[in-house]
């Protein structure tokens, strides 16, 4: 996570529903590898995953403190990595 300056709080588009877009993403993507490649790429799917979540805690801490109204109430109303599910 970079910090910057002069940031705002995004929930719009993706963001209505997930609150890291981007790593749903790329978990999406490691899935269509698998289903195309190999089941190995599950291995790196599981690893990815467990990254992102940790990543992902972290990334609400600092939001947290950032914007501790707004991301509460933004975390009541969507998922952390998986629409609808997580």
């Amino acid at each position: 996570m970079t910090k910057r300056g002069g940031t705002e709080l995004i929930t719009v588009g993706p963001y209505t529903y997930i609150r890291h877009p981007i790593y749903f993403g790329i978990l999406l993507s490691i899935i269509g590898i698998g289903l195309i490649n190999s089941p190995y790429w599950y291995i790196v799917l599981i690893v990815v995953a467990a990254f992102f979540i940790y990543s992902a805690t972290a990334e609400e801490e600092a939001m947290l403190k950032k914007f501790p109204k707004a991301y509460r109430d933004y975390i009541e109303k969507t998922k952390l990595l998986i629409p609808f599910i997580l």
